[in-house]
């Protein structure tokens, strides 16, 4: 089990992680940033972005829905 707060660790790699997401989820890109990460199969892009910002929309609710203590402060900040 971790210790509260362990997450939010600037020097660790699960704090690291942490950042990343909550950055990425609370970021607003660009369609085409998200097209240039690979190509996609013909026709698919419409598909594509409608699964991506669902999947944005998902985690937002659920990392805010679910944010307490030093977590909620980050969640604040970004």
């Amino acid at each position: 089990m971790l210790a509260e707060g362990a997450l939010l660790e600037p020097r660790t790699r699960r704090g690291a992680d942490l950042r990343a997401i909550t950055s990425g989820a609370f970021t607003n890109r660009p369609d085409r940033d998200i097209l240039r990460n690979g190509p996609l199969p013909r026709g698919e892009g419409t598909a594509f972005l409608r699964v991506w910002r669902q999947g944005l929309v998902e985690l937002r609710t659920w990392l805010e829905q679910g944010a307490k203590g030093d977590l909620a402060a980050l969640l604040g900040a970004s």
